[in-house]
């Protein structure tokens, strides 16, 4: 056929993978030797073919039956196609990468519909016996814009001669043919002629899903008479043509019921004549495969009739031996309901009554057909659908993936709408199948009819409106990621309270993981004396303290009462843990910026939001004499004391407010001491961890180390130190949790949080200098007086009675309303040092 010079083939062969790109023709009438192939409306949808060619036997009668029946979509199928055929996964594989690069899109965002056909195939001119398997793969979930950019996209790809070697046939030589490759022979689109004008399009492009016919015979395709100027006409031409053969039907229960109930809508006066009378007897014949159902029905028609018509039953018997049965059958019935003006209404009625009788697909799908409305659609999706999917008011669809994680669509579910298509189509394709087998042609149409229907825009559209309200949880949002004893990662996650790693669950609500996988790794001790190495290197003697606080970013909401200030000159290394330590938590750990807490937290914080349900949080190399962040740090202790806030993101309305609490660990890092004012509740729950180490290139101090230039990347570069530190952090975080949370504090952290205390308390310093706490009633001191003597000795007139006062507090201090007038109990100011007066009368 493809020697004939009067033909043009649609379909451009380009060595074993063929491209396509199909323009959504009309419904194209056609009868039980027509394979469908489903596409949606395009051309902007990308289809490829993949042939190949196997030695007789290699795919058994039941293995054809079976692939060919589900198109290879089922596990099996699919794994027995890809064992016979190596090249066909990896060229899909490479495809699905190419298109979604192409795309900018996430991977697992476009998908494959496979189609399989097997067949015994007569190969070459000594018509050597063969089976040919032809798989049609569809990639859902993105569209070119027209066709040029779609032809670009496929010379660069499918149609290059690397990938045409690369990923060649099975049998030894049919893989690329580079004579045929080098032939001048453009690509063309699907449905175009190669005339001297432009390129007509075969088919009419009509906005909604269409069936694209093809006649499966050897060495058959879909073509047009080379240059003739095509006007959207509906012609397929098949070489060789078809032969004929005669069908029979499957006698079933719902058949003979959909029989008896169409032949109820036909006219008595139809069987006035001998040949309406005969007819009808083929059709119930054909129909019931000639059983005496199928006699009964016809007998008890023939008695209605007004016209022709035999009483005796023995009548009927012997004409009925006589009667081969598919001959006709209900599709002639339908016929000649049509030609009798029968209401068209009145026969779908009818065939929709009973096609409950005729599909095995449940009884939601038989609804769905039988009342095609938004509503029933929805149903039949949510019953059949494997792909678990949630609504919630707030941030709209979530989706469990491959791994059990939860992902956020928002508003426009895009995948809702492939999966739809993914779980609709393929049960269309049965109960086609199916009423073809009991040829009810009728339900056949209209079955075609709803599933082209679903792409239709405006049905997508109510079928959300119902699926949001099937599919909804309220608590959706608060269970997403809520669990603090779970730190997830992409192939499992750590459960803290069950101290194990272990598989994740769709009801874990995991929505967020550190970004990679852990896979198999195991502890190392080589790894872990290497790491401790490297880290107590930078950290000396806080590091075990260090290890400990930080563990606790595996279940912050237990052990979160404090936070952590690093301190230290630029080069001590603490950017270097700080990087790791992020690498270590991956997605689940975030930088803040340093005017975080500037804003009022319960109000609209956008910042404040990507926090939520992170386990480890830090402001990196705040400058705090700049910028203010430790001196506003207020707003903090409310979200360390762990109580529930409402914030909202920017353009969020006041109702789409998000609660969150603090599941991290806080860290800020500070080059210099920073200021974080005289509040009490700040300075109890702060501790600042000192790096005394500087690294330079020669080293003179003692607090000086060698510059290491790799350490960054031998620290964050390691895979294996990004696991172990997990490992260790986990180990930590037991023993933490043995000790009740209680963490003895070393000398060098004491000492550097009383400093950061004294520099920014300077009311402490200068009343612990002044003033003595004796316990003692008698001992009275009026704040007034306080606040005079203060700014008397600092020159301070800022600080106000109110800010001394609460200072004092703080420091536990007993304050007493007497005579009008607020005194503090219990203290006294300390006696003068008498003065020594040394030799010659001078004051020492």
């Amino acid at each position: 056929m493809a020697s004939n010079p009067d033909k043009t083939f649609l379909t451009q062969s380009m060595g074993d993978w063929k491209y396509r790109v199909f323009d959504s023709p009309d419904d194209v009438d056609g009868d039980a030797h027509l394979t469908e192939y489903i596409v949606e409306n395009s051309p902007r949808r990308f289809y490829v073919d993949f042939e190949d060619y196997f030695e007789p036997g290699t795919f058994s009668p039941e293995d054809i039956a079976r692939l060919n029946e589900t198109d290879g979509k089922t596990t099996a199928g699919r794994l027995q196609i890809n064992q016979q055929c190596p090249a066909l996964g990896l060229g899909t594989k490479e495809l699905l990468l190419a298109l979604h690069e192409e795309a900018d899109m996430v991977r697992g965002t476009i998908m494959p519909y496979v189609g399989v056909n097997i067949r015994d195939y007569a190969k070459g001119k000594d018509k050597k016996p063969m089976q040919k398997v032809s798989v049609h793969i569809i990639f859902y979930g993105m569209y070119f814009k027209d066709h040029a950019s779609m032809e670009v996209f496929a010379k660069r790809t499918v149609q290059s001669k690397e990938f045409q070697e690369k990923y060649p046939a099975n049998e030894p030589g049919e893989g690329f043919d580079t004579a045929v490759y080098s032939k001048n022979q453009g690509l063309r689109m699907f449905g175009q002629t190669k005339s001297r004008g432009d390129p007509h399009s075969a088919f009419q492009a009509i906005p909604r899903i269409e069936t694209i016919v093809k006649r499966a015979f050897p060495y058959a395709g879909l073509v047009v008479p080379r240059g003739r100027e095509l006007e959207n006409e509906k012609e397929v031409v098949c070489e060789p043509a078809p032969v004929k053969k005669s069908r029979t039907a499957t006698t079933s229960t719902g058949s003979l019921g959909l029989l008896e109930g169409l032949l109820n809508l036909l006219p008595d006066t139809y069987c006035v004549k001998y040949d309406q009378w005969f007819r009808i007897g083929c059709i119930c014949a054909s129909v019931s495969d000639g059983s005496d159902e199928g006699l009964a029905i016809w007998a008890n028609k023939s008695r209605q009739a007004k016209g022709y018509e035999r009483t005796e039953d023995d009548v009927y018997a012997k004409k009925w031996a006589t009667i081969k049965p598919g001959e006709v059958n209900l599709g002639t019935l339908y016929k000649i309901l049509s030609s009798c003006r029968v209401k068209k209404e009145a026969i779908r009625a009818v065939t929709l009554q009973h096609c409950g009788n005729h599909l095995s697909l449940g009884t939601e799908f038989n609804n769905m057909v039988e009342e095609w409305n938004d509503h029933n659609i929805a149903m039949c999706f949510k019953a059949n659908c494997k792909t678990q999917f949630r609504f919630s008011l707030a941030s709209g669809w979530w989706r469990l993936t491959d791994n059990n994680t939860w992902h956020n669509d928002g508003m426009a579910p895009h995948f809702i709408r492939t999966a739809l298509l993914e779980t609709l189509h393929p049960m269309f394709e049965q109960a086609i199948i199916e009423a073809k087998k009991d040829n009810n042609s009728e339900l056949a149409t209209i079955l075609k009819a709803h599933r082209r229907n679903l792409g239709n825009n405006k049905m997508i559209k109510g079928i959300y409106e119902f699926l949001s309200e099937y599919l909804s949880d309220l608590d959706i949002d608060t269970k997403m990621d809520a669990n603090p004893n779970l730190t997830a990662f992409d192939d499992c996650l750590y459960d803290c309270e069950a101290d194990a790693f272990r598989p994740i669950t769709a009801d874990d609500y995991i929505s967020t993981t550190c970004g990679y996988a852990f896979g198999e790794y195991k502890h190392s001790a080589e790894t872990r004396a290497e790491l401790l190495e490297l880290l107590g290197g930078i950290l000396g003697s806080s590091l075990d303290y260090f290890l400990l606080t930080q563990s606790a970013a595996l279940c912050a909401t237990k052990f979160m009462s404090d936070f952590y200030i690093w301190v230290g000159n630029g080069g001590n290394g603490k950017g270097v843990i700080n990087e790791f330590l992020m690498l270590v938590f991956g997605k689940s750990g975030a930088a803040a910026p340093p005017g975080l807490f500037h804003k009022v937290l319960d109000s609209k914080n956008p910042e404040l939001l990507k926090l939520r349900n992170k386990r480890y949080v830090s402001i990196p190399d705040s400058e705090p004499e700049r910028d203010g962040t430790a001196s506003r740090l207020g707003g903090l202790v409310k979200l360390l004391d762990g109580d529930e806030i409402l914030v909202r993101d920017n353009y969020a309305r006041s109702k789409d407010m998000v609660s969150m609490k603090a599941t991290f660990v806080f860290n800020i890092l500070c080059n210099d001491v920073p200021e974080v004012g005289t509040d009490g509740g700040i300075q109890r729950r702060m501790k600042v961890i000192p790096f005394p180490f500087k690294f330079v290139d020669e080293p003179t101090l003692s607090h000086e180390k060698p510059k290491d230039p790799t350490l960054k990347h031998r620290l964050s570069g390691n895979e294996k130190y990004k696991k172990e530190m997990f490992i260790l952090l986990t180990e930590k975080y037991q023993e933490l949790a043995a000790k009740r949370y209680t963490v003895a504090v070393p000398e060098s952290v004491m000492t550097a949080t009383r400093n950061v205390e004294e520099e920014n308390n300077p009311v402490k310093t200068w009343f612990l200098a002044k003033y003595d706490i004796t316990g003692n009633d008698a001992h009275r001191v009026s704040i007034r007086d306080l606040h005079d003597a203060y700014g008397v000795d600092t020159g301070d007139r800022r600080t106000t009675n109110r800010q001394l006062s609460k200072v004092l507090s703080d420091m536990m201090l007993q304050k007493k309303k007497t005579r009008g007038q607020n005194v503090f109990v219990g203290i006294r100011e300390k006696p003068a040092e008498p003065e020594v007066f040394g030799a010659g009368g001078k004051l020492l």
